[in-house]
């Protein structure tokens, strides 16, 4: 009888460890596929733009390092892929229009009271 809990209890462990192994597996095709993405970004200018997360998935184009060369910053490739990523201001240009017209509205109803 223990000879039978203790097969079990292997079952069941080789079955987690292929469970992980698959896991494993799915992160690293969506890894390769978020990577993909982000170095078709950077290959058309938008390399600082890109999270920490996706700088870690790509190497450092060499225009990036031109530049901080050429500025005498002296930056490492892991300084320059824990910067954080630039937001384009127009991107949230409708998050600001609609902010400025609930504001107007709410100024407009108080102070007609």
């Amino acid at each position: 009888m223990d000879n039978c809990r203790q097969d079990n209890l292997s079952v069941i462990s080789e079955i987690d460890q292929v469970g992980a192994g698959v896991k494993n597996i799915a992160a690293s095709i969506r890894n390769r596929a978020k990577a993909r993405k982000a170095q078709k970004i950077s290959d058309g200018g938008g390399y600082l733009t890109l999270t920490p997360f996706q700088k870690s998935l790509i190497d450092v184009p060499d225009y990036i390092l031109n530049q901080t060369a050429g500025q005498g910053a002296g930056a490492t490739e892991d300084d320059i892929k824990n910067l954080p990523a630039v937001t384009d201001w127009k991107a949230k240009l409708p998050l600001i229009i609609g902010a400025v017209v609930v504001i107007g509205l709410v100024y407009f109803i108080v102070k007609r009271k």
